[in-house]
């Protein structure tokens, strides 16, 4: 009993308190022409065009990794109990799955704000055709794609900002010290 009450207080010291700057994110400004609190229609529209496109499946790792974040908090703090801690900490995971469709509504609030109903219609007709589903299926792809691409881009442009650069210094250093010789040279 004593390790299950020791295991508890360790899980509830390990609760971190949400920052302002995290709930201000939880309600995004909505886009020019949605309304700032969405109606029940814009909402379904929203959750359908969520479970269609697919987008929200990328969040399906955050319990897993919340989990194993608390898993290495309480072992790092109690090192002895690990065997304990994973158990109880995979008991409470499991127990908060179904929490899941919280992330869902909260989710589809921010498309059903930031899309009329009639932008949210068009998408979900979009994401229900061919192309609709082959955007879906290779999103992760691209944007990794792009992400990739734009960060040789950046080095690329990096390394000829600093050489560019680097020519134009010693130019201006080179004038400066000839400038400054024939300042001293004796005429």
């Amino acid at each position: 009993m004593f390790r299950l009450s020791a295991l508890c207080l360790l899980l509830l010291g390990a609760v971190v308190p949400v920052s302002p700057a995290a709930a201000q994110d939880a309600n995004p400004a909505p886009a020019t022409g949605a309304p700032a609190e969405p109606s029940d229609a814009q909402m379904e529209l929203a959750r359908k065009v969520l479970s269609a496109s697919d987008l929200s499946r990328s969040f399906d790792e955050i319990l897993p990794e919340v989990a194993d974040q608390a898993k290495m908090t309480l072992i790092r703090s109690n090192p002895q109990m690990q065997l304990g801690i994973i158990e109880i900490v995979d008991q409470v995971a499991l127990d908060m799955v179904d929490r899941r469709a919280e992330l869902e509504k909260r989710l589809a609030r921010i498309w059903a704000i930031n899309f009329t109903e009639g932008e949210l219609n068009d998408l979900l007709t979009f994401f229900e055709t061919d192309t609709g589903e082959k955007f879906t299926g290779t999103l992760v792809g691209l944007l990794s794609a792009q992400v990739s691409v734009s960060q040789a881009w950046a080095k690329e442009i990096g390394d000829e900002m600093l050489r560019r650069s680097t020519q134009k210094l010693q130019e201006i250093s080179k004038n400066e010290a000839k400038s400054l010789q024939g300042e001293t040279t004796p005429q």
